[in-house]
């Protein structure tokens, strides 16, 4: 666990696993933003974040050097949507609801 020099930090978010952050992740409405406190919860965290991004309900958007966390219901009507879309219509979407 990183240290600010003084003392050790306190963990801002409960995740102590894989199991804990993928719960984390569907219960966070408006997203897990990637941050230092998120990387500092436990040893590893950066290896299961790796692969939570591949989990198929878990929908991951990069902005520059932000990655944030989405839970994704695969039985929603505007998700089903979106997956239809081009590719590049549905990228242009995502950078234009990540920028406002």
């Amino acid at each position: 666990m990183r240290t600010n020099g003084l003392s050790k930090n306190v963990n801002k978010y409960p995740i102590a696993d894989l199991k804990s952050l993928e719960e984390y992740i569907v219960s966070c409405d408006k997203g897990l933003v990637v941050d230092e406190n998120l990387l500092d919860c436990y040893k590893g965290i950066e290896e299961d974040l790796e692969v939570v991004k591949r989990f198929e309900h878990i929908r991951v958007i990069k902005d520059k050097k932000i990655f944030i966390l989405f839970y994704r219901n695969l039985e929603d009507d505007v998700e089903k949507e979106l997956q239809e879309l081009d590719p590049e219509v549905r990228e242009d979407m995502i950078s234009e609801w990540v920028s406002t």
